[in-house]
């Protein structure tokens, strides 16, 4: 189990939005759906053989599917088996194949082939670092306009470009999310609702914390814990192994099953290595004064 802090906004998060209609689309309170929150996309588990644990996988797994790069038809079928198992949204991923072909009008065209025949509600998700290719605003804003499709994830870290999409679709029922805690708090400042952080794997409380901050319109807290934040997730983000959340997580004795923690393939000593400027550093003492409560773990290197 994840540490309480991101569960509960995790639940948080899902009781305000994720409410679904059989064989149609959500709508709950005027909204097609609430994805308000923060979202902490999850670890996979390994046995102590280094083999995917997939029964503690589907233990792992809560409403919010990410798909790879599929064509749309495959994209399609995935999203109806996703619902069957009881998925409430899907994340989508921009398909980058021929990304030069990719134009405005092909990707509408395949977001909107998806959200037609898709029973559970679509999450646009634009990821330029991983697929080299930014969803354009004004696809953005088109498909905004689809009954079906709620909001979008966006890990491009371009806060100017995130604020223009919150205004374009400030008519429609559509929600922006962050993809990163590194520019999470840019992110609540020009309208976004949440966000999908793999720190929050890591450090939930903290992200659950800044979220809060935002919300109640605590800018000055909020951007201290926000600088705070960007050098772990700098951390995470650099070396990006499944493995090393897990190990982390272990270093801030958060509360997560053994398949989680032990059953993967870490490295002899729990350290991020020397990208991070301070070889053999734990995660957990990268300058941020960070730790979890449980953990007790400071450095020197924290300020007092």
């Amino acid at each position: 189990m994840l540490g309480r802090g991101v569960w509960s906004s995790l639940r948080q998060g899902l009781s305000r939005g994720l409410s679904r209609k059989v064989g149609g689309w959500a709508s709950g309170e005027g909204r097609k759906m609430d994805i308000a929150g923060i979202y902490p996309p999850v670890t996979t588990p390994f046995t102590a053989i280094a083999e995917v644990d997939y029964g503690k996988l589907e233990e792992n797994l809560h409403k919010l599917g990410s798909f790879p790069f599929r064509a749309t038809q495959a994209t399609v079928e995935m999203t109806v088996s996703m619902a069957q198992v009881g998925a409430d949204a899907a994340i989508v991923v921009t398909p980058c194949f021929y990304r030069g072909r990719m134009s405005s009008a092909a990707l509408i065209h395949h977001y909107t082939k998806v959200a037609d025949l898709s029973p559970i509600p679509v999450v646009l998700y634009s990821v330029p670092a991983n697929t080299g290719l930014d969803l354009p605003v004004d696809a953005v804003v088109t498909l905004s306009q689809h009954p079906n499709i709620v909001g979008i994830k966006d890990s491009g870290g371009d806060v100017t470009r995130m604020g223009l999409i919150v205004h374009k679709t400030g008519r429609q029922d559509f929600q922006v999310l962050a993809g990163s805690a590194g520019f999470l708090l840019a992110s609540y400042a020009v309208g976004a609702v949440g966000g999908v952080c793999a720190l929050a794997n890591v450090l939930g409380a903290q992200v659950c914390q800044l979220e809060r901050l935002c919300l109640t319109g605590q800018w000055e807290d909020a951007q201290k814990l926000q600088h705070r934040l960007i050098e772990p997730n700098t951390a995470m983000k650099q070396r990006a192994a499944p493995w090393e959340e897990r190990m982390c997580a272990a270093v801030l004795a958060l509360c997560m099953p053994s398949c989680l923690t032990l059953h993967s393939v870490p490295p002899p000593v729990p350290t991020l290595g020397t990208h991070s400027g301070m070889p053999g550093t734990p995660f957990c003492c990268l300058g941020c004064g960070l730790s979890h409560p449980r953990s007790g773990l400071m450095s020197p290197y924290c300020p007092a």
